[in-house]
């Protein structure tokens, strides 16, 4: 029986040599052996939000597990509630999804953010992607409409002003 030391030295080796598949399921032995062994709530967000980072998709790359990340937002959101996310770590999340054409998800999590993260400073983006998801990807052009004319009527100076007039 491995320590969650052992598992996570173990886990970031076989990363390093391009295992990625040894390296999820090492990966998922860590974070729940954090959780079963009570680590600390603040330390086991650091240690499985970081693993995520490793594992989803980004707007730089593409991620080496996107599934595995989603697998381990949702277990965070299992165990702490969601909480336990901040704005940017909800983003990630739904952008990963959206990444992974999980895209009745997506909107949800897109719309978790913009409704439960008051202060979150990118909304007139999200509104955007949420209009873009529905024309487009769930083919809802009414629900389109709302989240194109939330950007133009709320965020006149948005980058994504002209854009949501355009489709409109």
């Amino acid at each position: 029986d491995f320590n969650h030391e052992d598992l996570k030295e173990m886990a970031c080796d076989f990363l390093e040599e391009g295992n990625v598949d040894l390296a999820v399921s090492l990966f998922a032995a860590y974070v729940d052996k954090l959780i079963d062994t009570h680590q600390g709530k603040d330390f086991i967000m650091t240690e499985t939000l970081e693993i995520v980072e490793t594992f989803a998709n980004t707007g730089w790359r593409e991620g080496k597990a996107p599934f595995f990340a989603e697998d381990l937002f949702a277990k965070i959101e299992k165990v702490y509630t969601s909480d336990a996310f901040e704005g940017l770590t909800q983003y990630k999340r739904a952008y990963n999804l959206e990444k992974m054409k999980e895209y009745e998800a997506s909107v949800k999590e897109y719309t978790k953010l913009v409704n439960e993260f008051g202060s979150y400073q990118y909304k007139d983006r999200i509104y955007f992607r949420l209009g873009i998801l529905s024309a487009y990807a769930l083919h809802d052009s009414e629900q389109a409409r709302t989240f194109f004319s939330k950007v133009i009527n709320d965020f006149k100076e948005s980058q994504d002003y002209c854009n949501s007039a355009y489709h409109l």
